[in-house]
């Protein structure tokens, strides 16, 4: 029988964080607050804040009222794209129908 298929923390991370941006749409939101929301490291948090921004999904703000917000053109962006940002391409091995990868979108 195939494995179960794992979510890495980082992974979780990212997509709970592009929900709940979505959800605040139009807001910053600071990684303070969103690791205090969501309950997780700040530190954790920050990195995958890094690579959510560099991946062009959020704009970050420095400065004493900056932070994190979606970009304009993520109202596409799947959950899937998030976790392959993440974790990379997801192997299509280990499924026992023979489905293709369904888009969840955010928005």
């Amino acid at each position: 029988m195939p494995s179960i298929f794992r979510i890495s923390e980082a992974a979780s991370l990212a997509m709970h964080t592009m929900v709940y941006l979505d959800a605040n749409r139009g807001q910053t939101a600071s990684a303070r607050k969103i690791a205090g929301k969501l309950s997780v490291s700040e530190a954790h948090l920050a990195k995958v804040l890094q690579r959510l921004t560099r991946a062009g999904y959020l704009k970050s703000t420095r400065g004493p009222k900056g932070g994190f917000i979606l970009n304009a053109d993520s109202n596409e962006t799947t959950l899937l794209e998030i976790y392959e940002l993440i974790e990379g391409p997801l192997p299509n091995n280990s499924c026992l129908f023979p489905v293709r990868h369904a888009a969840v979108a955010i928005a």
